[in-house]
């Protein structure tokens, strides 16, 4: 799950999911780390 803020990426969410629950969450908010993602 990716928020954005004025259009651009700024949270990026990621979830494992195992049997049909959510076993891990892993955040991404370092502001530099996002803005070199590519996001489809």
């Amino acid at each position: 799950m990716v928020v954005r803020r004025e259009g651009h990426p700024h949270v990026v969410f990621g979830f494992t999911v195992v049997d049909g629950r959510i076993v891990e969450i892993d955040v991404l908010a370092d502001p530099e780390r996002v803005a070199h993602l590519v996001l489809e």
